[in-house]
């Protein structure tokens, strides 16, 4: 959403503003951090900012009849995940600047040392993830051992909400290690997964992202069709990613 604010923004001219509840928590106890970006900061307002506007979802959305929703509407209210490059709208290089962290010398250290040894970024998302579809094990056990075939024996790092799951299910991966989460804030888990230089993400906004800012040319990246279950259409994986299918399944 605050991607697609930034093209609109750039692309159309617009006025925008994010609608959001500062310092909120999910029913997980996560809380909101997306205003960390000084982008995101400047242009956050309560949800109740957007009374009276028209609203308009994803449905139809295009470069050309934003535009002219835009000529005709002087305020709207936009809803959705906007989760698609064909949301960018060409505004890929301002997107990806607005979203760049900047790590502790400790963690740039880390980071360092990913992209030296070219290691395998895996995300296993589980916990609230039941009824939008768990990434099955054969999905990341053989996504990890394509990326190996091809691209060398590279170490993997799995950053994961569920540790102890991810210590079971990947026992027997050799130089695979789980990172520990901090629940609390992981923007540190986020930009060294983003570091990493190939990708078996999960079906998740927090993975897609790592690896729409940290891909290189060179980077291999997996991803899980179906995105979530109860809407088997949906799949926000750019094509130059590499989607498997059935790989995501309901409780």
């Amino acid at each position: 959403q605050a991607a697609f604010g930034i093209a609109i923004e750039r692309r159309f001219g617009a006025d925008v503003r994010l609608l959001a509840r500062r310092g909120s928590r999910d029913a997980y106890g996560r809380r909101y951090l997306l205003d960390r970006f000084p982008f995101v900061d400047a242009r956050v307002v309560g949800p109740e900012a957007a009374a009276g506007a028209p609203g308009y979802g994803e449905t139809g959305a295009s470069e050309e009849t934003l535009a002219a929703l835009f000529r005709q509407q002087p305020r709207v209210a936009l809803q959705g995940y906007w989760q698609h490059e064909r949301f960018f709208f060409g505004q890929e290089q301002a997107i990806a600047a607005a979203f760049q962290l900047t790590p502790a010398p400790d963690l740039a250290g880390k980071a360092a040392a990913l992209r030296a040894r070219a290691a395998i970024g895996v995300h296993l998302r589980r916990s609230d993830y039941g009824h939008h579809g768990l990434a099955t094990a054969d999905y990341y056990h053989d996504a990890i051992a394509a990326i190996r075939g091809e691209a060398g024996p590279a170490p993997v790092l799995c950053f994961t909400d569920e540790p102890n799951v991810a210590r079971s299910l990947f026992r027997a991966v050799p130089d695979l290690v789980v990172v520990r989460p901090n629940t609390e804030d992981p923007r540190d888990e986020f930009y060294l997964l983003s570091q990493c230089r190939h990708f078996v993400i999960a079906n998740s906004s927090f993975s897609w992202w790592a690896a729409w800012l940290g891909a290189q040319p060179d980077s291999i990246v997996y991803a899980p069709l179906p995105w979530c279950v109860f809407s088997p259409a949906l799949d926000p994986a750019p094509p130059r990613w590499r989607r498997v299918e059935n790989a995501v399944r309901g409780l």
